[in-house]
């Protein structure tokens, strides 16, 4: 959304009214890919598909780090020595700054996420309470970064809290959703009822936050990988919680990390790519366009880089090898595992940070609980 004046998009997403290929309701655009098979015949019969993960990964990796921190500095130079992505999870105060080693995370590929403006235990709020706390510090962060924050991950968790009801787990839920929030690095809860494709979890494990050993390090990944095998639709394994250890412990995390996270089957996804090309390879519409001699043409829906906070390419493959791939005149690069690297268009793969940081310039935002309706009224104002 590109604003002037008083023109200002505001990304509280309607949650689960879009259409099964679009749960979400991300603006979209087409696509022609064109492919050269051997033949008419082959050109005839294949078909194109997108691949779940970038150049069809097994996995996606990442680590999380909760709080906002000054230790976070130290871990993010483990995980550039080590080669893999972090998501750094932040909180605050509504007067509160971004410290500046925050801006340094962004610039080195690691992706802010949202632990709430003040890090209460969410289930102990009203509902309007909580939906502020999210949506504040959502606000915060993006204003001071310059960058969409559309990753959530809970204070003190989801689970164990037997006191909690299950209805109220999935109304908080819902309404994180609705702040804009879709991806995360809490572990998958089925019986919260946001189903995979709209709520993009992660199968989280720890090497111990003050005291890393091999031992937890190794048993938590592998218990990791044995979910994600059950559970396909979360491919993402992701090593966390507290930058709380020492510089030893660091350097045991970034030996485990090469030894373990860093495969040639795996890719290295930050939250914000991770959650843009899940949801592109869930909900692209890919459909044959038509055949001429010995090229096939497929007509692909994909969602704007903008809404999705990246512009990551996808990997698209096809059920006979190609002699060559184009796309609106370029020609597209060969990727591993038989796929094809398809980027998004040039006009479109503005960094989503420009548009969000000229967007709320000169913004004042209130929140007015209501908390009969629970309900919260939401009120922007031109500065």
């Amino acid at each position: 959304a590109h604003m002037k004046g008083l023109m200002v998009a505001v990304a509280l997403s309607a949650a689960l009214t879009g259409g099964a290929k679009d749960p979400l309701s991300f603006p979209s655009y087409e696509q022609r890919v064109v492919a050269t098979f051997a033949d008419a015949a082959t050109a005839a019969s294949a078909e194109m598909s997108v691949a779940g993960l970038p150049d069809g990964a097994a996995r996606a990796f990442a680590t999380r780090w909760d709080d906002s921190t000054p230790r976070h500095v130290a871990k993010a130079a483990m995980l550039e020595r080590a080669g893999v992505k972090g998501g750094f999870y932040l909180c605050g105060r509504e007067d509160a700054p971004v410290p500046d080693w925050a801006k340094d995370l962004v610039a080195h590929g690691h992706a802010v996420g949202n632990h709430t403006l003040n890090h209460l235990t969410m289930y102990a709020l009203s509902f309007a309470e909580a939906y502020r706390q999210v949506l504040l510090e959502r606000i915060r962060l993006e204003t001071q970064l310059g960058v969409t924050v559309n990753s959530y991950v809970s204070p003190f968790g989801w689970g164990g809290r037997s006191w909690v009801d299950r209805e109220t787990k999935k109304a908080l839920l819902q309404s994180i959703v609705e702040t804009g929030h879709w991806v995360s690095c809490d572990n998958p809860i089925p019986e919260l009822g946001i189903p995979g494709g709209v709520w993009m979890a992660a199968n989280r494990f720890s090497s111990g936050d003050k005291d890393p050993t091999r031992e937890a390090f190794e048993s938590g990944l592998k218990s990791m990988c044995a979910a994600a095998d059950r559970s396909p639709e979360f491919p993402r394994i992701v090593l966390g919680t507290h930058s709380w250890c020492d510089v030893a412990g660091n350097a045991l995390q970034e030996q485990l990390l090469r030894e373990h996270c860093v495969r040639p089957d795996w890719v290295q996804l930050n939250d914000w790519d991770y959650g843009a090309y899940r949801y592109s390879a869930l909900y692209a519409d890919v459909r044959k366009a038509g055949t001429q001699g010995a090229a096939a043409t497929y007509a692909l829906r994909r969602f704007e880089p903008v809404s999705l906070a990246s512009a990551i390419p996808l990997s698209v493959r096809f059920s006979a090898e190609p002699v060559a791939v184009t796309c609106g005149g370029r020609a597209l690069v060969r990727g591993k595992n038989g796929t094809w690297t398809l980027p998004h268009d040039a006009d479109r793969a503005a960094k989503p940070s420009a548009i969000v940081r000229d967007g709320w310039k000169g913004v004042r935002l209130t929140l007015t609980p209501g908390e009969a309706a629970r309900k919260v009224r939401l009120t922007l104002a031109s500065g």
